[in-house]
């Protein structure tokens, strides 16, 4: 991603929730505290012990020595808001607590909105005699996707375009020193990457319009994918 990574890091100020937590947990150490900054915290050490004791227990009770203690990703209490809805089974995972306390709240809220209006959505449907939606609240669900992700890309527009003069060497106006790799090699090898995939589903015997219909969707896919985790920190993700 290092053609994005400019886009996204200095004009998006994408967080990173999930590169947040081991930066957190390197932060501080020098020679006279071996301990990072936050472990140096009492609040931390409260939380970690917390936590720590319920994972620990719950993990001891396999063994069936004792009763677990009914708290966390394992266990949930399903919900119903009426009759015919979605059943929506609440749950504490203690890992997504933990990322998303780095990201932004305007993420978050998105991320619950939108699913309730998911929920809201088939169960009022459902009353109205259409029970199975399953495949249309998922191509909603994929058509939202891909409007974010062309929208994303069509921000970032002035930027790939410096990105392709960058590469060609028609223009120095981006400073690529700091990147993985230069410009160049990145879109060398996407355009060499993207040849070669061509070629060998042809032989494989897709047609060219096929072929070109799938790069594109899976472009958007795996772009899509890293963006979300980028922005959101979801530590678990499968395609819309």
């Amino acid at each position: 991603m290092v053609i994005l990574r400019k886009q996204w890091v200095d004009h998006e100020r994408l967080t990173f929730p999930l590169a947040q937590v081991p930066l957190m947990l390197v932060e501080g150490t020098n020679e006279d505290h071996w301990l990072p900054k936050i472990a140096r915290n009492r609040l931390f050490w409260v939380g970690f012990s917390i936590t720590g004791f319920i994972l620990g227990w719950n993990i001891v009770s396999f063994f069936d020595g004792i009763p677990p203690i009914p708290f966390g990703p394992s266990y949930n209490t399903p919900f119903t808001i009426a009759r015919s809805f979605p059943v929506i089974n609440l749950k504490f995972n203690f890992l997504l607590v933990g990322v998303a306390y780095f990201t932004r709240i305007e993420v978050l809220f998105s991320v619950w909105l939108f699913y309730l209006v998911s929920v809201i959505e088939q169960g009022a449907l459902a009353r109205m005699g259409l029970p199975k939606l399953g495949p249309t609240i998922s191509g909603q669900h994929f058509a939202g996707f891909v409007v974010y992700i062309v929208f994303g890309l069509w921000l970032a527009r002035d930027h790939l375009r410096l990105v392709w003069l960058k590469a060609i060497g028609r223009s120095q106006a981006l400073d690529d020193s700091k990147e993985f790799f230069s410009y160049r090699t990145a879109v060398l090898g996407t355009v060499i990457g993207t040849v070669y995939v061509i070629c060998w589903l042809v032989k494989a015997g897709m047609t060219l319009p096929y072929i070109l219909i799938m790069l594109c969707v899976m472009l958007i896919l795996w772009v899509g994918i890293t963006r979300v985790v980028a922005e959101t920190g979801l530590v678990s993700i499968d395609l819309p």
